[in-house]
């Protein structure tokens, strides 16, 4: 019952908001072909701050 009552706003707040839902979307989009693109670059950069930051 508790679960029940729980989860009874979260449905009515997702029904009602369509327009952040596709935000949403458009946003993993968005990241998704930027990690295509730059993913790499990212990723080699992080790579080296944290061995400078450990090796010091």
């Amino acid at each position: 019952m508790l679960s029940l009552s729980a989860l009874r706003p979260y449905k009515h707040e997702n029904y009602h908001q369509p327009r952040r839902v596709l935000k949403s979307f458009r946003y993993q989009v968005f990241m998704l072909i930027w990690t295509i693109f730059f993913g790499e670059r990212i990723v080699f950069w992080s790579l080296r701050m944290i061995e400078i930051l450990i090796l010091g």
